[in-house]
């Protein structure tokens, strides 16, 4: 017997229909069509499209990123271009132009003519692509001397007569540079006549000459050839240091010991047939080539510093095959200053990227947070699409045609934007007096950041940004509906770099890069070993940063899981449960972690690499100055010279110590390799108070200033100085000490420069790092400092000559500030100081707060602190929001348990304090690391790099208090518009829509 079993009609028909719309609903669950991919992409763009703020958000990180990344080339190259013309402007005609000699005898124009036409060869072919179209040639004749001028004869035979040069011009050219006091410029020779001859207004004066004298001129050794010119005319130069003249001399350059020589001008004519019959005279001719600087920049400098070599050797070579070839040299300083900039260029390149690639690190960052927002915002749907047929490509190619499309249009407009950020930061950070100096016009600086010239790294930063995208989107998009749900509630696998200890080898990482930078020096030391620096000092400061903020990320779950342990045993639920969630799921919090680490670090890391340089400017400024006002007298002030000129120092206005100084140089002993060491005499009783206010630093020895002045005065020993008996008390420097293996209380022995006598000993009082304007690396045998009657007497035990001219050579004066520049003024125009020079530190502070290398860098360090607190701030709000939406059910499952609206924002204010203090917290540490590690090992000098100068006195790491208070309160204020942003969201949540079941 079978039993049947019936259904109401209904029943089945509800049944059917039941089915045919979960068949519809779900083809992939019966084996039918699935979704295709056109589908898939379809409904993925709708819902992209419902996103637009996280793609507008997307699209300003990778804009960001190709932005930075241009703005280095182009505000390096402004930076450079503006330093090259800078050390052009301050450099004589003499030295930027470019002035080839050629010396030959007898004076013959076959040999003229062959050498013109083989320098402008030359020229045209070398130099054109940076010199003026039109150039200087002139011919100057070897001397011979004057038997008469006018109504004077003089008798080469019992008394040297006066001298000459015959110089021939191109007058219708020089006479634009010219004043004619009287007459007129020579003309040619004609018909018979005398020779015409235009003299200095000097040379007027000295032999009494006017328009229409005569003057005889013979060669040297043959007296029985002379040759008769009359004066034109008497002329001045208008402006002898005006670039046209490139450093020609109208001067007899004559002394009480010296003849005087005085240029003859004469026609080009009269030169070739008035000199050829002195035989023994020879010529030597000149071809000056004006530098144009404004053709100059960091992209063709190069080449013409590799024209000029070239030019020097065809001149130093072609010349010498011509009849009579004497020397022929090239005089020209300019390929010495391109090499300076290069070698600035090689320093100035390394900070700048080394800043700009972790700023762009961080900005890829943000663009990875938000594209993993964006697809984690999707996840539920695209986890659906997944499961109804689109595959992991399809869905990855979606996302990444989006970052192709705002890749490519940030690579097409973010070179532009970098373009005006260079010139806006040359224009903000850069000294006007800076840009005039230059000598050029700012619009010489508009063609050397054009967008076009940034396109190779615009490339690069829309494919880093197009790629951070897509690698987000995969490591978002790879989950299935299931995998999805169980990543909602805990985190069940750690990252990738966790589980293979990928953060601890970056640390490992980087304490081998930091250890090989220390061991081999950083880039002052590379630069002296002639290589270039390190690209470890690029990016180990990188790995420093991405490897502590992997460390935090591995912590964060700990503290999270200490954290909750704690508050369970106190009052309350929202702390707890805040600590819990953050144990539970570290990786929805992994990236807003990760961007404040990043950001603080980075930002105070800035900051401090900021005053540290600024700090160092002022340090180098003192250390080189000493004191306030440094006079460099004429010769040695001895015989009481100098306690005059110390009295009248002291009596004038603004004045509070003066100091005298010795210096000189000494050598060592032949069996010690005859090395040259630089020399100091100092007055210790005077010169703590010059210097110690002003240029001494307690790092620079490892005794205090008035210790090391307490010593020397106590150990002064007048009598018999410098004897085996009575060795003279000195500091050493400790290249001195190691170099040559003495120690406190050993013996030495020094040959004085001025003291030619004998030797001198020495005995090591105490060994000093630095010492002011002393330099390590200037001498090879380094320097030595000592009391300055020791230095006096020890001259005098060992020289001969007068005893009156050995005295100090310097005064070091310290006044009161803002009274230097008067004083020296007055200094200046009285002779009873005998000043060669004075130096003030006040011009010295100038000179170096005008360099536009540490202040360009200055500029941009700046900038990058400024852009890490805007990514922080805008990536967490995004984040926020974003989070506080995806936890919507959550939240509405707690309000039907009775959570109030306040301890729902209590929750996240605890959950948001968490990260935020630990991200603050592991960001400054990671800054005071970094900046520690990093800022010693990145040197600068300020101009024209002097190895021996470099790095002296060493950095000193400096914090600005105001400046990162400024930054942390910024980044606060994250934290609370963040909080403000996910209350706003967690209230608008409404428990029903929360508590809808999907239909899917």
């Amino acid at each position: 017997m079978r039993l049947e079993t019936t259904r109401p009609a209904s029943s089945h028909r509800m049944s059917q229909q039941h089915g045919r719309g979960a068949s519809q609903r779900s083809p992939r669950r019966r084996g039918k069509e699935r979704v295709g991919p056109f589908a898939a992409v379809r409904v993925a763009l709708m819902r992209l499209g419902r996103s637009k703020g996280l793609l507008a958000a997307i699209g300003f990180g990778i804009l960001m990123a190709v932005t930075l990344i241009s703005t280095v080339p182009l505000y390096g190259s402004l930076i450079m271009n503006l330093e090259l013309q800078r050390q052009i402007h301050a450099s004589d005609p003499l030295a930027q132009d470019i002035e080839a000699r050629f010396s030959s005898s007898p004076v013959s124009t076959q040999v003229r003519d062959a050498s013109a036409r083989t320098v402008t060869q030359l020229g045209q072919r070398y130099l054109s692509g940076f010199s003026a179209s039109q150039s200087t040639s002139y011919v100057v004749s070897d001397e011979v001397l004057i038997t008469s001028a006018g109504s004077q004869r003089f008798d080469v035979a019992s008394a040297r007569p006066p001298e000459a040069k015959l110089e021939a011009w191109d007058y219708s050219v020089a006479s634009k540079y010219m004043t004619v006091q009287s007459g007129h410029v020579p003309a040619p020779t004609a018909g018979g006549s005398l020779p015409q001859a235009l003299i200095t207004s000097e040379m007027s004066s000295d032999l009494s000459l006017k328009e229409g004298d005569t003057i005889v001129v013979i060669p040297f050794g043959n007296h029985g050839v002379q040759q008769k010119l009359i004066v034109s005319g008497v002329w001045l130069p208008v402006n002898p240091q005006d670039p046209y003249w490139s450093g020609a001399r109208f001067g007899s350059a004559g002394n009480e010991n010296d003849p005087h020589i005085y240029p003859l001008l004469v026609d080009s004519t009269a030169f070739y047939t008035t000199l050829p019959p002195f035989a023994t005279v020879g010529m030597t001719q000149h071809w000056v080539y004006y530098s144009v600087p404004e053709k100059l920049n960091t992209a063709n400098m190069s080449d013409a510093q590799s024209r000029i070599s070239t030019f020097r050797t065809h001149i130093d070579g072609d010349l010498r095959a011509l009849p009579g070839a004497g020397q022929s040299d090239t005089l020209t300083s300019l390929d010495t200053i391109i090499n300076g900039v290069s070698k600035e260029q090689t320093l100035l390149s390394l900070p700048l990227y080394m800043i700009v690639a972790q700023v762009v690190g961080l900005t890829l960052l943000f663009v990875a947070t938000i594209a993993g927002l964006l697809v984690a915002s999707q996840s539920q749907e695209v986890a659906t699409l997944k499961s109804r047929g689109a595959s992991s490509a399809q869905i990855l190619m979606i996302y990444a045609t989006l970052g192709a499309v705002v890749a490519l249009v940030a690579a097409l407009i973010g070179p532009w934007l970098a373009s005006l950020i260079a010139h806006q930061l040359l224009i903000s950070f850069i000294p006007k007096q800076t840009l005039i100096s230059t000598g050029v016009p700012i619009s010489y600086f508009d063609h050397l950041a054009t967008p076009l010239l940034a396109a190779g790294p615009a490339a690069i930063g829309a494919v880093l940004g197009m790629a951070t995208v897509a690698v987000a989107a995969w490591q978002s998009a790879r989950l299935d509906v299931l995998a999805f749900r169980r990543e909602q509630g805990r985190t069940l696998r750690a990252p990738f770099y966790q589980r293979y200890y990928l953060d601890i080898a970056l640390v490992v990482l980087c304490g081998l890069g930091y250890l090989e930078l220390g061991m081999f020096g950083g880039s002052a030391v590379r630069l002296q070993l002639g290589g270039s620096t390190s690209p470890l000092l690029l990016v180990a400061p990188a790995l420093l940063l991405l490897a502590g903020g992997l460390l935090v990320l591995r912590l964060l779950p700990l503290i999270a899981s200490a954290g909750a342990r704690l508050a369970a045993g106190r009052r309350g639920l929202t702390t707890m449960l805040a600590f819990s969630q953050v144990e539970r799921q570290p990786g929805r919090y992994a990236r807003m972690t990760m961007l404040i680490v990043l950001a603080a670090g980075l930002g105070l890391f800035a900051l401090t690499f900021n005053g540290s340089l600024a700090q160092s400017a002022s340090d180098r400024a003192t250390y080189a100055a000493g004191t306030s006002l440094r006079i460099t007298t004429r010769i040695s002030e001895g015989g009481g010279a100098d306690t005059k000129i110390a009295a009248l120092l002291a009596k004038q206005a603004g004045v509070v110590q003066v100091s005298p100084v010795l210096r000189g140089s000494a050598s060592t002993t032949s069996d010690q390799g005859d090395l040259s060491v630089n020399v100091l005499g100092i007055e210790p009783t005077t010169f703590e108070q010059v210097a110690g206010p002003i240029s001494w630093r307690g790092d620079y020895a490892t005794s205090s200033l008035h210790t090391l002045m307490a010593n020397m005065a106590a150990h002064r020993s007048t009598a018999g100085a410098g004897s085996a008996d009575a060795p003279i008390y000195a500091d050493v420097s400790e290249q001195f000490a190691s170099q040559f293996a003495v120690h406190r209380g050993d013996r030495f022995t020094l040959q004085l420069n001025q003291a030619s006598l004998g030797t001198t000993t020495f005995i090591v009082g105490d060994i000093v790092r630095y010492f002011p304007t002393l330099y390590p690396q200037q001498t090879p045998g380094s320097f030595v400092v000592m009391g300055l009657s020791d230095f006096r007497s020890a001259i005098l035990a060992n020289a001969t000559g007068d005893p009156s001219q050995v005295g100090p050579n310097e005064f070091w004066v310290r006044a009161t500030p803002g009274s230097a520049p008067k004083l020296a003024a007055t200094i200046h125009g009285n002779g009873g100081f005998d000043a060669l020079s004075v130096a003030t530190l006040d011009d010295a502070l100038a000179t170096t707060s005008a360099n536009p290398i540490s202040t360009g860098i200055r500029g941009l360090l700046l900038l990058g602190a400024g852009i890490a607190a805007l990514l922080a701030i805008v990536g967490t709000v995004i984040q926020s929001g974003i989070s506080a939406r995806q936890r919507a059910t959550q939240f509405a499952i707690l309000r039907t348990l009775g959570t109030t609206t306040r301890q729902i924002t209590s929750l996240l204010f605890d959950e948001q304090l968490i990260v935020f203090a630990l991200g603050l917290l592991g960001g400054a540490a990671l800054g005071i690391i970094l900046s520690l590690a990093t800022v010693p090992l990145l040197v600068y000098s300020d101009s024209s790099v002097d190895l021996a100068k470099l790095g002296v006195p060493p950095y000193q790491i400096l914090y600005s208090p105001s400046a990162t208070g400024i930054f942390f309160t910024t980044l606060a204020l994250a934290f609370v518009i963040s909080l403000v942003v996910a209350s706003w969201s967690a209230a608008r949540v409404m428990l029903s829509q929360a508590l809808r079941v999907s239909e899917d």
